[in-house]
């Protein structure tokens, strides 16, 4: 027996799975999981990034279980910088993400323009795949990236702003709010929904140490609750992802099969199986087909335990709710979206940096004292949401020296740039990102007036710097 995991829980497990594979499930759902990283493949290309880490004594191996995901097992032949401090992370041209977790947001339908609601999105990796997809079109769209618990958003915010994914609003809202106020607003909907956690167990052994089906009964009322209101929220023919890492049916089929019999004909359940995968468990007692949706397991996959299920929504929701109020707390700073400032601070770009962003792609909005790059999608959610970020800080503004970039500017532009512009070599790169100032003869020439410049590395943006005092200060992340 294993002791350290609850004796109910072994016994459930076993009504789960095959006998002969019980017992290597929970030998290997405690086995710390190989790691593994999703490219931001809006900031870099799959080829590039390929090239790079192989130069870098990374060894990446392609996952299996959703094609073209860009997400790679990754092996490194020196593990002294820890993978999370190297400046592919910090500098946010990757993302630490497990395989299961990187495999829900692809099957999202997204296309040009769509607005999409992670509903809860904590620390980010999920919205970040479906902004990066959404980048990849003519038309960026946005993701309303929302999770109701504040020290979470923290994390959220800071995650979405390192992978530059300007495509993105943070709300704090209830999730069950979104379809009563928002009814067939959203293109599509992700609901990775909060759990028992039964997988974590390669992390920690709390979950099936003190499993309790009376916890289970009360987070799958939750998770119910959450589903309806996704369902609810998402227009007539898009699509919601409902996924878990956990491992009961109560949480997973379940669930969804009280969904089925809520919506009934307003709903189908569609295929996310494949040969990669574990089709979900067929119960007598549901009235769908429950080998429509996806399963990986630790002791097949290799992966943590995870649970995936597709639904399109086919009528538009009967509920004929108003919208008497904004779903956040309200803004705290009034916005600037004047055709003035676009056109000052595209001014100022040019001069100094020599580029201007494409208004079908970029919209500026400021506070007082910054100025934030978001899309265009971002006046289709203004009435109806309150955010606490829905940009990224690109530009400071002083009532003395005018407009001077973040570090965010360069991680997010400096590719576009044309002059006033350091390339640094991968070392250097490193260096930068662990706060080192450069040295003098690092960075090159210097235009003669001008004290900001956006630094690059391979011909790609990375970061800004500033020349003061014969030297240049290190501005990364600020």
């Amino acid at each position: 027996m294993h002791n350290t995991i609850h004796e109910n829980f072994q016994k459930e497990v076993a009504t789960y799975l095959p006998e002969d594979q019980v017992e290597k499930f929970l030998t290997e759902c405690r086995i710390p999981l190989k790691k593994s990283i999703t490219i931001n493949r809006s900031k870099i290309s799959r080829e590039d990034f390929l090239t790079i880490t192989k130069d870098r004594g990374r060894h990446l191996k392609e996952t299996p279980f959703v094609p073209n995901s860009h997400t790679f097992y990754i092996d490194r032949d020196n593990t002294d910088t820890a993978l999370g401090r190297t400046f592919l992370h910090e500098a946010g041209f990757m993302y630490i993400q497990e395989v299961a977790a990187s495999s829900a947001a692809p099957l999202l339908e997204v296309k040009d323009g769509d607005i999409v609601l992670d509903m809860a999105s904590s620390p980010g990796g999920k919205t970040s795949q479906l902004s990066n997809k959404l980048l990849e079109l003519s038309s960026p769209g946005l993701v309303v990236a929302n999770d109701v618990n504040p020290k979470r958003l923290r994390q959220l915010t800071h995650n979405l702003n390192r992978v530059w994914v300007y495509n993105s609003a943070v709300t704090r809202a209830n999730g069950f709010s979104f379809g009563k106020n928002m009814p067939n607003f959203f293109d599509h909907v992700l609901l990775d929904a909060p759990c028992s956690g039964e997988w974590t167990a390669y992390k920690s052994d709390f979950a099936l140490k003190h499993r309790k089906i009376e916890e289970i009964n009360k987070i799958a009322g939750t998770q119910f609750q959450l589903l309806v209101s996704a369902i609810k929220a998402t227009k007539p023919w898009g699509t919601i992802i409902y996924s878990t890492c956990t491992i009961n049916p109560y949480e997973n089929e379940y669930i969804v099969n009280k969904a089925v019999e809520f919506f009934k004909e307003d709903i189908s359940i569609e295929f996310t199986w494949s040969t990669s995968t574990e089709e979900g468990m067929p119960r007598e007692d549901l009235s769908f087909d429950a080998k429509k949706c996806s399963r990986l397991r630790p002791h097949i996959q290799k992966t943590g335990w995870f649970f995936i299920c597709k639904i399109r929504k086919i009528n538009a929701s009967k509920d004929n709710y108003q919208l008497p109020h904004k779903l956040s707390p309200k803004n705290q700073f009034t916005l600037n979206k004047s055709k003035k400032l676009q056109s000052e601070a595209n001014e100022w770009l040019k001069k100094s940096f020599g580029f201007e962003l494409d208004p079908t792609k970029h919209l500026l909005i400021s506070s007082k004292e910054k100025v934030y790059l978001t899309t265009p999608s971002f006046n289709d959610i203004q009435e109806h949401l309150h955010c606490e970020k829905a940009w990224i800080p690109v530009m400071k503004f002083d009532r003395f020296y005018g407009f001077r970039p973040t570090h965010y500017l360069g991680n997010l532009l400096g590719h576009l740039a044309t002059k006033n512009t350091f390339e640094l070599s991968d070392e250097q790169a490193q260096s930068y990102s662990e706060w080192n100032n450069l040295s003098l003869d690092e960075a090159g020439s210097v235009t003669q007036g001008q004290k900001d410049y956006l630094l690059t590395r391979r011909g790609m943006w990375f970061s800004r710097t500033k020349f003061v005092d014969n030297g240049w200060k290190n501005k990364f992340g600020k």
